[in-house]
């Protein structure tokens, strides 16, 4: 989270472990549903949080993170995000 320009940065693995970085306004963040994804199939066999999914309003881009994950509640309790 980038609390000074109201930006949240997710780094995104790619195939063939390419990395790639996505600066999203928090402004058009949405927490969506797991119906609501486009790419229901990376969720099969995988360890990816059916309950953890954000979508940026302007690209459509979607966000997903591992079940396993460990979060700093400061971040997800942070202003921006509420």
């Amino acid at each position: 989270m980038l609390p000074h320009t109201e930006q949240v940065c997710f780094v995104k693995t790619q195939t063939f472990g390419k990395v790639r970085k996505v600066y999203v306004d928090i402004k058009d963040l949405e927490k969506i549903d797991y119906s609501e994804a486009k790419c229901k199939q990376v969720f099969v066999m995988n360890s990816l949080d059916k309950d953890f999914i954000w979508r940026d309003a302007v690209s459509k881009e979607e966000f997903v993170f591992g079940r396993y994950g460990t979060w700093g509640k400061e971040a997800l309790e942070h202003r921006l995000l509420n």
